[in-house]
């Protein structure tokens, strides 16, 4: 089918990586320092990285193409996310003690009475319950407007994925998110023309779907013939 599709210029392409980052269906990557298409059918054509390149390597043209296919989009982003997951836990393992000494190894023990033992890399001390409920705090660490720049991203990811229901006219659902991030996309999208949103699924795989919403059709307000027998 001929559609609309992303083309990359590799001369201007500098390699800074911002459409690939841009690309929520990861149609785009990095290879040998330049941006590739990796599929045609990851390519939605709606053009979220078009504004994200700095050195205008991209544009789209009319050009022969299979069809955008979600599913194997959604596919691709499972199979990412669970490497990504992998990578992190085996840094996770891999973190061990400068010493190596396994006494610096952080215990849990069981001990009689209303104290409560803590230790911090082999040092014990113990705090009572009611020294431990006064020292509780709660900390909110945002590094680098971090929290803004995330929030931004899924009010931009809410509304790419709205226009998205509204022209094939067919509920689609995100990929899974915690509560405050569904909480996001639910507000971004509420006063959004034709669509609704939902929460669906359990926990940690609890995810928002996107429904496509028919208009309503308006009464005809004009007065109507009748006919006299």
């Amino acid at each position: 089918m001929i559609r609309r599709i992303v083309v990359i210029d590799e001369e201007k392409c500098s390699g800074c990586g911002k459409c690939a980052e841009a690309c929520h269906e990861n149609a785009i990557g990095m290879i040998d320092g330049k941006a590739r298409l990796l599929r045609d059918d990851y390519c939605d054509g709606l053009g979220d990285c078009l504004p994200a390149c700095p050195a205008g390597a991209i544009s789209f043209v009319e050009r022969e193409a299979v069809p955008y296919d979600e599913a194997a989009v959604r596919e691709n982003q499972m199979r990412l996310k669970m490497l990504a997951d992998k990578q992190t836990e085996t840094a996770h393992n891999s973190i061990a003690a400068p010493c190596g000494c396994p006494g610096t190894a952080a215990r849990t023990l069981k001990t009689g009475g209303k104290r409560t033992p803590v230790f911090a890399f082999g040092t014990r001390s113990e705090r009572t319950e009611e020294e431990s409920k006064r020292a509780e705090c709660h900390i909110s660490v945002d590094a680098e407007s971090y929290r803004a720049k995330r929030e931004e991203s899924l009010v931009h990811l809410a509304e790419k994925m709205a226009a998205k229901v509204v022209k094939y006219k067919r509920s689609m659902a995100l990929e899974p998110m915690n509560s405050y991030e569904r909480h996001v996309i639910h507000t971004a999208l509420q006063n959004f023309e034709g669509v609704s949103t939902s929460s669906t699924g359990t926990e940690p795989n609890r995810r928002v779907v996107v429904s496509y919403e028919r208009p309503n059709k308006q009464e005809d307000t004009r007065p109507k013939s009748r006919e006299w027998s």
